[in-house]
């Protein structure tokens, strides 16, 4: 039935007028509930502070010189904007405002609230942020999440970089002046304190490994002092012969150890680093790992898709099933963010074990030579390796202490490298800043129409009825279609029952004149010996009884002599209509038990012969031989024989009718017969009989014209004075 709709804009006006009053409250109660919910957002007022990060450790002084030099990293700035909004820096800047007691979030305020009822009904694991990664604390644990009022503090906060500036923005939006001061204020100096200890911690690891490194270093250098010693006393074995060969390869493996030496160290101090950077749930900080193609191809899909889970949550709100999808992508992206992540550290971790593994190696490769020498009696040569290689080892040892003493006497430059500060604190605003309640309620207005305006047509497209004469014209091109209106007025069950009484009562109302000009168009036209006229429906409830009592009433009307037949045995409605009772009738005669008898109703002059006493009759006596002999029977008598009949789509009797009528008067019901049923069963009763004409009762006419809908509609209005009622 969805399937014959066809969009098109006079159908989409129909649609909406015949639904007009669904259209308008639905409008009316989204529009109340989107501007009910704009009313809850209140006022509120914005600070922002700013920072200035030189991470090429420029100093630049005033703001206004940092605006002109575009030439810093964007990348970088982008990395501090998501560290200034991560949640260590949230849960730091929340606990300096509370030691300063000032509280931005209480829960009791809103207590009662829909908002907090809203909030109330929502899992606690919704609350999480995405920012709020499981970071392991020092004692191997799992960090807190994100609490209510943190939460509430982090979606109040914007974090933005000035251009292309090395000026970063941080705004707080609150319903309290101060408070919105004191919000971004303490934003920005958590994360300059945050930074500064990272800073800090990074320093100190750095000259602890370097302290690591100086004891390995002077354990060389004792060893190789105490070779030369041990070398000494054996010098007695020195012999001549072969030493050049050996000695030349000593001196590559040499080279080689201290090669995979710099190199296991190198490692090693990369391992370092991005231990320090895991402990602060901060591996982006390694550029080995930030610069990777699949880490940065991940935070582009991660930023990519929050972009799209704010414009879905700008466009549907927060309980939507696409925020949902939405927001598991993002989950399943960052958990391969965190796998990239790990397949990179345990590479670094591989190769610095790998060359630890080839420092052993070589090692024992340069024992094995020199016992070769040994055994070569070329002590000479080793000793004179020795002694260089011990010398060596001491100026390394004395050059790396005397850096070790550098570095840690500068522990105030390790702690703010990169120049990070507060240039501009956040003054308390004057002026507060609201949504734009009128645009957003005519947006809602809008929507609300829109949405109603689609219900509406789905419901139009789900009851695909008759509300068009045109559509019954498509279906049977070559079909008559009378249009019967719909008794004004007659409101009163009764009257309903018996508008056939209209066709003698008010001969000149709309109703009987379409009756009567439906009869002249049908039934007067066929030959006087062949008015056998049928009446069926598709379905129960379009009417045909009542046509078939008022064609009975036209044809008594001009003169004829006319019997109308009740085939319908098992509901007819003839007996009622006439108020002629449950007499004998058809079945009786079909089971003969009483012979056929005719009745005229009181008040009418047709001949009535109604379905029975009451007693259905045998399905198979009722047949093409009897019908025959019934119609042959009445022919002889009357000038015009109607049949009323079943509806088509519940029996097969009205086929067996239709092949022995002269004429198919098909009644259909506006805005109740579904096209379908017109479009299936139609064209078989075309085939049994020589002319079907279809009848479209109960129009409205005033409400079809008023839905758009033209002739014969338009000239009931422009001819209304020539009825009467």
């Amino acid at each position: 039935m969805i399937n014959d709709w066809k969009l098109d804009v006079g159908q989409l006006a129909r649609a909406i007028l015949a639904q007009k009053y669904f259209v308008m409250i639905g409008t009316l109660i989204i529009t109340l509930f989107g501007v009910g919910l704009i009313s809850l957002k209140e006022d509120e007022y914005t600070a922002s502070a700013m920072l200035v990060v030189n991470d090429r450790g420029l100093n630049v002084p005033e703001a206004e010189a940092i605006l002109e030099d575009a030439a810093l990293d964007a990348e970088s700035l982008l990395n501090h904007v998501e560290l200034i909004r991560s949640a260590d820096v949230i849960r730091r800047a929340v606990k300096d405002l509370g030691d300063n007691g000032i509280r931005l979030y209480s829960p009791e305020e809103d207590s009662g609230g829909l908002l907090s009822s809203v909030a109330a009904a929502i899992p606690s694991d919704l609350w999480q942020d995405s920012n709020d990664a499981e970071v392991s604390d020092s004692a191997g644990g799992l960090a807190s999440r994100l609490s209510p009022e943190h939460l509430a503090y982090s979606r109040s906060i914007d974090v933005e970089v000035l251009g292309r500036s090395r000026l970063i923005q941080v705004t707080y939006s609150h319903g309290d002046a101060e408070f919105a001061a004191a919000g971004a204020n303490a934003l920005a100096e958590a994360y300059v304190n945050v930074k500064r200890e990272e800073q800090l911690a990074i320093g100190n690891d750095a000259v602890q490994w370097m302290v690591e490194q100086a004891a390995t270093l002077r354990e060389k250098s004792s060893a190789a002092d105490e070779a030369v010693e041990a070398f000494r006393r054996d010098s007695g074995l020195l012999q001549s012969g072969g030493s050049r060969l050996i000695e030349q390869k000593i001196t590559e493996t040499q080279t080689q150890l201290t090669q995979a030496e710099l190199d296991s160290i190198a490692l090693g101090s990369k391992v370092q680093s991005i231990e320090t950077a895991l402990r602060s749930n901060n591996p982006l900080a390694v550029t080995e790992i930030a610069d990777s193609d699949p880490v940065v191809n991940l935070r582009a899909q991660i930023t990519e898709f929050s972009a799209e889970l704010a414009d879905l949550e700008a466009t549907y709100g927060q309980n939507h099933p696409l925020l949902v999808a939405k927001k598991e992508q993002i989950s399943l992206t960052q958990r391969s963010l965190d796998n990239a992540i790990e397949n990179i550290v345990a590479g670094f971790r591989n190769q610095s074990a790998s060359a630890q593994q080839r420092v052993a190696a070589l090692r024992q490769v340069l024992q094995q030579q020199e016992q070769e020498l040994a055994d070569a009696n070329l002590r000479g040569v080793e000793l004179r390796d020795l002694e260089k290689e011990a010398r060596i080892g001491n100026e390394v040892l004395e050059g790396f202490l005397g850096r070790l003493q550098q570095v840690a006497a500068r522990e105030d430059v390790r702690a703010q490298p990169n120049e990070l500060r507060v240039v501009s604190r956040a003054e308390i605003p004057a002026n507060p800043s609201g949504p734009p309640r009128t645009l957003l309620g005519l947006v809602c207005l809008v929507g609300g129409f829109l949405v109603s305006s689609s219900v509406a047509m789905l419901r139009e497209a789900s009851r695909r009825v008759i509300r068009d004469p045109e559509d019954l014209k498509t279906i049977a091109p070559n079909t008559g279609v009378w249009i019967i209106p719909r008794r004004e007025g007659g409101a009163r069950r009764d009257e309903i029952d018996n508008l056939h009484h209209l066709i003698t009562a008010k001969p000149y109302a709309h109703f009987s004149a379409s009756v009567r000009n439906a009869y002249r168009q049908t039934v007067a036209t066929i030959p006087d010996d062949q008015h056998t006229v049928m009446l069926t429906s598709a379905q129960p409830g379009d009417g045909k009884t009542t046509m078939s009592l008022c064609f009975a009433e036209v044809v008594a009307n001009t003169g004829r002599s006319v019997v109308l037949v009740d085939t319908d045995f098992r509901r007819p409605k003839i007996h009622v209509h006439t108020a002629l009772g449950r007499i004998a009738g058809l079945s009786d005669w079909l089971e003969g038990t009483e012979p056929l008898r005719c009745k005229r109703p009181q008040g009418s002059e047709f001949y009535t012969i109604t379905a029975g006493s009451g007693e259905l009759t045998h399905p198979d006596r009722w047949n093409t031989q009897t019908i025959r002999e019934l119609l042959d029977t009445l022919r002889g008598r009357f000038d015009t024989v109607i049949l009323d009949t079943p509806p088509v789509a519940a029996l097969a009797d009205p086929f067996l009718v239709a092949a022995e009528s002269s004429m198919v008067l098909f009644v259909t019901r506006w805005q109740h017969t579904k096209l379908s049923y017109v479009r299936d069963l139609i064209k078989p009763l075309a085939e049994r009989t020589p002319r079907v004409e279809i009848i479209l009762t109960d129009v409205d006419i005033k409400g079809a014209a008023s839905q758009g809908y033209k002739a014969p509609m338009e000239y009931y209005q422009d001819t209304a004075a020539y009825y009467t009622e």
